[in-house]
Formats: structure tokens, sequence, C-alpha cells
């Protein structure tokens, strides 16, 4: 089975969406995520030297006032298929995101970041080094209440990549 690091980082955002991206009924706006969605987008898996497109469907559900749960499988080149999920929760009195994102090759990842603007802005540390080191940057932009996108960004010779890029629409 191949690695697949960019799409477990994008799809470990899709879980974080259940962040307040709005200053104003926080609770309304992790209601937001609950329900079913679907999407794709670009995920650049080690194996191939281009991005290959990703068919994703998601479910997520609101797990406390400031937490939140997503579960999703995502399908690749018809043949590969990953399950993954994701669980954060936000500290109201700090304002920041905390995580699990689970599903990786690499184990675990934890994920730490606050909001900016309209973004959910997060660290994504892997379990073990992906492209040289454990580190990548999770964005996760919500457009309206029935989309979001997610992006991660890795360092690759140097540079940064957007490893996975990912759209999302309620189904």
């Amino acid at each position: 089975m191949r690695k697949i690091h960019g799409l477990s980082g994008a799809l470990a955002a899709a879980a974080f969406l259940a962040t307040g991206l709005s200053a104003f009924a926080q609770t309304s706006y992790f209601d937001r995520f609950n329900g079913n969605w679907s999407g794709g987008g670009s995920v650049r898996l080690d194996t191939m030297p281009a991005p290959v497109n990703v068919s994703c469907d998601a479910a997520g559900a609101r797990t406390k006032a400031n937490a939140f749960s997503l579960n999703a499988r995502c399908r690749a080149m018809l043949v590969f298929s990953r399950e993954f999920g994701a669980d954060l929760s936000r500290d109201p009195k700090s304002g920041v995101y905390t995580g699990v994102y689970r599903g990786a090759k690499s184990g675990p990842a934890r994920l730490s970041g606050q909001r900016k603007g309209s973004t959910l802005d997060l660290q994504v540390t892997w379990g073990r080094e992906i492209y040289g080191d454990n580190k990548a940057r999770m964005l996760i932009r919500h457009g309206n209440g029935n989309a979001f996108s997610i992006q991660v960004i890795d360092q690759i010779n140097g540079k940064p990549v957007v490893v996975s890029d990912l759209s999302f629409e309620r189904s």
C-alpha cells in the first residue's frame, strides 16, 4: 500500500473544522460541521512524481461544547482507499486548538494552532519524519455553511510544497 502523507494531513484537517471561525456563536460554528460531507482534490503520494486526484466522504459530529470528531474515507486511482479520523478541541480560555489525527502511516499526529480570521492554522507533528522532518502546516478555510477546504503544506528540499489540497461540500 502506498504512503499518502499529504492526504493524511489534509484529512486530519477536516476533523478540525468544528473550531470556531466566527466571533459570534461558537457553538453554532461547531454545529456547521455536523453531518455528511463529500469532496476531493489533489494529494502528493511519495511514490508518484505528480499529485493524484482523490475523492472523499466524511461524517462530522460535535462531541462536546468545544470538541469535534470527523471520520472519513478517501479513494485514489480506483484502487487505493484509506480511512482516517481526527478529534479536535478548543480551549475557551486560550483559544488554542489541539487534537489528534488518526490514520497516518507515521502513526497518530498531534495538531495545535489558532484561528486567524476565517482560517484555522494548525501545526502538524507527525509520528515520524516525513520529507526530512516531522512537521507540516495545515490550513482549514471555511467558505460558507456548506463548504470548506483543507491544505497541508510541507517543506520538501527546503521549499514549501502543497502536499494536499482538498475541498468539501455538504452532501
